[in-house]
Order: C-alpha cells, then structure tokens, then sequence
C-alpha cells in the first residue's frame, strides 16, 4: 500500500488496522482512532504525514517518540504497542486514551484547586522521576501535552503525553540528538537556558512544570506575547510574580513549589522533580497523601528549596536559532487550540516582589525608595552650592 496524504477513511485499513475516524491533525501527522484485527483491539494510530518523509528533524522526532514511549513503562506514560513503516508511511501504535487534555481543563474550569493539582500532579512526577533516572529530558512539557483519562466510576488517570521531544541527557553519557543552536518546544514553557539554546537537563523539565502549575493554580498562562520572541524574553528576563497575585487563594506550601520551580538559576531550583513531589504532598488530600508518601519523602528536599523564591537576574540575551527553528510547533497532532490567557493586572505586577540583599521590596516600594534618594540627592547639592 503506497502511502497517502489524504484522510484515512472510516473503514479502510492501514496495514492490520481498520481506521474507525480521525481524531486530529497537525503540522507533521494524524492521529486515527483505529482497531487491530483480528482481536478489535481499539488503538490509536499515529500516522507521520508522507509529506515528511525525507524531513530529518520531522522523522528524527517521531523516531524519538517511538522510542521513548516504547520503552518508558509506567502506568502514567501513555502506552505504545506498535511501531513501524507500512510501504513508507511511518506509525506509531498507542493506547486509546477517552477524556481531555490538561489544557482544555483549564480552559473549561480556569484555576484548579491545591488537591486536585496533588491529586493530578503526583502521578505526573512519578513518571517524570522515571523518565529522568532513564537518562531523558522530555523538554516539551505543557498542559496540551497532559492528558486527563477518564476512567470507570469517574476517576481521572493523568498521562504524559508527545515524547517527541525527549532529548537523551548528556550528563547520563548519551549524545545530542537536536543540532547545536537549534530551538524546538513550546516558548511559554520553556526554561531560560532552553530559550537560550544552552544545555539542558531534567531541571529544564521542573522549570516546565512550574509555569505548568502556576497555570492551573490561577486559570492564566504565566509567559504570553504577541510572537515568539516577545515571549522567550519574558522567560528570561521578565520577574516571577507569586500565583497569589492573581488567585490570593493558592496555599503558601503551593506557592513555595511553584516559585521554588521557576528559579532562573537552575542551581537554585528544585533539583528534581521528586523534590517537588515532597511539596506537593503537603497540599494532597490524607488519602492522595498516604498514597504517594512512600515515593515523595519530605526529607527528601532541601532545607532552601522548601519555601524558594525566584532569584531574579538578569539574562544574557535570547538565542533564537533560525526563523523556522524557534516558530517549530511541537509533534502534537489534537489541534487543540491555544489558551487565550487575559493580561496580568496591574495591581499583580506592582505586587511582584524584588529580591536584594537582605531586603525584599516591591517594584512600588522599590521606586519609592529612588525617587526619596533623588530628592535627598539634590537638596545637598543645593546646599553645597551656597
């Protein structure tokens, strides 16, 4: 069977796969509810778009995928059963997942309260924890690419979704996969030092993760801007307002995980996402909580990171790589469509909080303390010129 560009149509078969409908379609494939057979198993069928054929990066990056959700098993990783190239159409075999991605949730409810984020986000670690002890960094973390099974009797099982991204971590002794320079993932949950195309480890996934859950604990996204660029900068460079500026209902143990994962030195930050989970914890419900105890143990973080705050610096600036490169959007074939997020408000921006040696001020308090040096400045001139 050649492969083709159009449309599986309902019925037809890919291989030993009938196509039962599309489910979405992006920039570089297709995703098909489909059943194997003989057994009807019910799947999904992801599809790389021929198109792309002799595209390196496209075809590197779904060989990742492949390989990276074949061999990370745990039961908040989405499940890959198959893998392969049917007369030169690549695919990808999964689980069929009935629910809705993070992403729409927000969307649809706005904030989420501090046990439900627990309830959702202790899983989430877990499974990073694995992906990171693997040698992976999963780099394009974002609420699009969480997906919220529902489950018999109206549980919800999150899943890590789109490991085409992961990046092997160097400091495990794998190699780059992604040329030198090159910018790949999703701008509003980048890292600093992604943005800035340096080297990157698990701790680019915590930084992830924070603006993540500074999202779900007040229904806005953190980084927005009108282009790309706008953005990266914000990331690097723009202060971190407390998620209690705009939603003063979020917990201080929540608010000391969400801060502590958004430190732009990555030194200062969580160091692992195991580190986080020992926070998280302490907003769970006792049964959430009594569940997770054995693998997050509050022991377990750092005395500094338990109640972190951004340290805010100033960044070199913005590494873009190519035009092409920093506008790529993510293997994420749902169309699901981008969260339209309202502007801070100014009364969150005057809360932001500056960080100085021994002195915390706001940017109001901050602005006070110049302009009375000024006038003290100037009156002594006066007096010195009499």
């Amino acid at each position: 069977m050649k492969a083709e560009t159009a449309s599986l149509a309902p019925g037809s078969m890919f291989g030993s796969y009938r196509i039962a409908r599309l489910v979405g379609k992006g920039t570089f494939g297709s995703v098909y509810e489909a059943h194997k057979v003989p057994v009807e198993k019910r799947v999904a069928l992801k599809l790389l778009d021929p198109k792309l054929v002799n595209h390196a990066e496209a075809v590197a990056r779904f060989e990742r995928e492949a390989y990276a959700t074949a061999t990370l098993e745990h039961p908040n990783i989405v499940t890959a059963f198959d893998v392969g190239n049917e007369n030169g159409q690549r695919y990808l075999v999964m689980e069929f997942l009935d629910g809705e991605t993070l992403d729409a949730r927000i969307t649809r409810e706005g904030f989420l309260r501090e046990e439900t984020l627990a309830e959702l986000f202790l899983p989430l670690l877990s499974a990073l924890t694995l992906v990171h002890e693997r040698g992976f960094v999963h780099r394009d973390l974002k609420p699009g690419n969480i997906f919220l099974e529902s489950r018999p009797g109206g549980a919800i099982e999150p899943k890590l979704l789109d490991f085409g991204m992961v990046k092997p971590d160097p400091a495990q002794g794998h190699a780059m996969l992604t040329r030198k320079g090159a910018l790949l993932g999703s701008p509003s949950y980048m890292s600093p030092e992604h943005a800035e195309a340096k080297a990157i480890d698990p701790r680019a996934d915590v930084f992830s993760l924070g603006a993540i859950l500074w999202e779900c604990a007040t229904g806005r996204r953190l980084f927005r801007g009108n282009s790309v660029v706008e953005i990266l900068h914000r990331v690097c460079n723009e202060p971190v307002p407390s998620p209690r500026t705009v939603n003063p209902d979020v917990p201080p143990p929540l608010e000391a995980l969400i801060l502590g994962a958004l430190e732009r030195d990555k030194s200062q930050r969580f160091q692992t996402v195991r580190e986080m989970g020992a926070l998280l914890l302490a907003c769970a419900s006792p049964g959430i909580a009594t569940r997770w105890s054995s693998e997050f143990s509050a022991s377990s973080t750092p005395a500094n990171l338990r109640h972190a705050a951004p340290t805010l610096v100033d960044a070199p600036p913005v590494a873009l790589g190519t035009a092409s490169e920093a506008a790529t959007i993510p293997l994420d074939t749902t169309s699901a469509a981008p969260l339209s997020a309202p502007a801070l408000p100014k009364d969150a921006e005057a809360a932001t909080i500056l960080k100085l040696p021994g002195v915390r001020l706001t940017v109001g308090q901050l602005a006070g303390v110049i302009l009375a040096a000024g006038v003290v400045i100037s009156l002594a001139v006066l007096l010195l010129a009499r």
